[in-house]
């Protein structure tokens, strides 16, 4: 069946996460239909029975997030037990030391309004969208299974300044380490999804890297890793805009030492810059969306997430995570990807209208990105969601102008399905609320040196070299992950087989024929 795992660490990937879970559920097709759904459900959801014997479809999801940022969803939802009593075996949170009965104490948070009229419309899809969002909860349309969610307790969100923040790498480390103590979720919950697979296609991850998070989820990874060696991971790393009240040295130091790790665990990793740093331009025009707002930037982050990655999911002609994965790193040292994209996809599909509508949201503004030398690329994977059918020999003719890269490193994949827009989905396109035409993108190239020069020359400044005082590791293991930056930034400026291998020559647009 080729199925995948889903794991998601933190806030913002938890909002990302239930957005992709969110278009997922609109896919499906409730009653008789004389063709099969272009998505194969069974590669992210699996099959299950409630309490009362019923059948259950659900993400094959772990989900992670702090307690305080849940909002008013239970763990085990009603499919699993109707009474909505949530057992708690402790007296003391095991992670701060903070006494269980003043939390247990504090009165429910009533669920959303976009919640209750889930729960009571005839017609969901008739819902308007949230107006005001609390968190990731409120717009969620997906039943999860009791091995779902996992809620961190007590940890307040980074910076929250009481003591209780969320703050550092190390003390993501530690905390995995005792959530796995009272809940067993590595040898339990993430083990009974894997086991329960066919064959298995891979892991797909969304990873926050700004916070105690990052040691957390590079901390399970590396478990993951031991245990499957050889299996492929796609790590998407939502980095945060400063975050007030949190040290700026600890922050360097999550994101950095992320950065190292993830590259080093991953088959691919993809950096997300964060919406609020997002500039207006040509490719949001027709879109009113709030850059601050974390509903509204997961929603855009998303949509390009979840296409890219669509066809691991086809049920005609897929392309699997691990094909893809080879095909981004095909010269075996450049793991971290670029996604970009356009929405809604401007039609009639021009090189050049696609060319003014494209965003990157792997690229930073940093110092070292101002420099004249262009990007060499290396591979792509790019998809193209359409209402109307589209001629692949067409469109590889109409966008040859935007690559030098021809097959096997370039791959387009056409599919008649634009993407969905449930009543979940922001109204940031006050012009529709149809399924939009979408383009998005996988890209590997010599991009990626600036950002990994950046967090290299940061875990070598004084500030960082002596890890302890920024949350994280010691000084000779911050020295070893400099050093392992560095060595990364050396496979993003070596050009010289760049072109040897699938890149049209610059004079004729030929393929080059020596492969070797």
């Amino acid at each position: 069946m080729h199925e995948i795992v889903y794991l998601s660490f933190g806030n913002r990937s938890a909002y990302q996460t239930v957005h992709f879970f969110n278009a997922q559920e609109s896919y499906f097709t409730f009653g008789a239909s004389e063709e099969d759904p272009p998505v194969l459900h069974d590669v992210s959801w699996r099959e299950g029975r409630g309490w009362d014997g019923s059948e259950t479809y659900m993400p094959r999801l772990l989900l992670f997030d702090l307690k305080a940022n849940i909002g008013a969803m239970k763990r085990v939802n009603d499919m699993y037990d109707p009474t909505g009593a949530e057992p708690i075996s402790m007296d003391v949170d095991p992670y701060s030391g903070a006494p269980l009965e003043t939390l247990l104490a504090r009165p429910p948070i009533p669920a959303s309004s976009y919640q209750d009229a889930l729960e009571t419309a005839a017609d969901p899809s008739a819902i308007s969208p949230p107006e005001a969002v609390r968190t990731w909860s409120d717009f969620n349309r997906t039943f999860f299974h009791p091995r779902t969610l996992q809620q961190i307790p007590c940890w307040q969100p980074a910076g929250s300044g009481t003591g209780l923040g969320f703050d550092g790498w190390n003390l993501g480390e530690e905390v995995l380490v005792e959530y796995e103590k009272e809940t067993s979720v590595m040898e339990e919950d993430f083990r009974s999804f894997v086991e329960e697979c066919d064959l298995l296609q891979g892991f797909q991850i969304s990873a926050d890297v700004s916070d105690a998070f990052s040691g957390l989820s590079t901390s399970f990874l590396s478990h993951l890793r031991d245990e499957h060696p050889k299996a492929s991971m796609l790590t998407f790393t939502q980095y945060a805009p400063r975050i007030e009240g949190l040290s700026a040295d600890v922050q360097a130091m999550n994101e950095s030492l992320a950065l190292q790790k993830l590259e080093d665990l991953s088959s691919i990793v993809v950096p997300l810059r964060p919406g609020e740093e997002w500039k207006a331009g040509e490719w949001s025009k027709g879109m009113r969306a709030n850059f601050k707002d974390l509903y509204h930037t997961s929603a855009i982050l998303n949509a390009h997430i979840e296409s890219a990655t669509l066809p691991f999911r086809l049920r005609n002609d897929p392309i699997h995570l691990p094909t893809v994965a080879n095909r981004l790193n095909w010269r075996g040292g450049n793991k971290i990807a670029s996604l970009s994209g356009a929405l809604p996809l401007p039609l009639p599909l021009t090189a050049d209208t696609l060319r003014q509508r494209m965003f990157d949201f792997s690229k930073w503004e940093l110092p070292s990105a101002k420099e004249d030398r262009e990007d060499t690329p290396f591979a792509e994977s790019n998809v193209i969601r359409t209402e109307m059918p589209l001629a692949k020999t067409q469109a590889d003719e109409t966008l040859k102008p935007l690559t030098r890269l021809r097959e096997p490193l370039l791959s387009r994949t056409l599919v008649s399905l634009p993407y969905p827009l449930p009543s979940s989905h922001p109204a940031i396109f006050p012009y529709s609320t149809a399924p939009l035409p979408i383009f998005s993108s996988l890209s590997s190239s010599t991009a990626p040196r600036h950002i990994v020069k950046h967090f290299a020359s940061l875990l070598g400044s004084p500030a960082l070299r002596y890890g302890v005082r920024a949350g994280g590791p010691g000084k000779d293991d911050v020295r070893e992950a400099e050093e392992a930056l560095w060595t990364v930034w050396s496979g993003y400026t070596d050009e010289d087989d760049a072109g040897e291998f699938g890149l049209a020559a610059e004079s004729d647009g030929e393929m080059d024929e020596d492969e070797d």
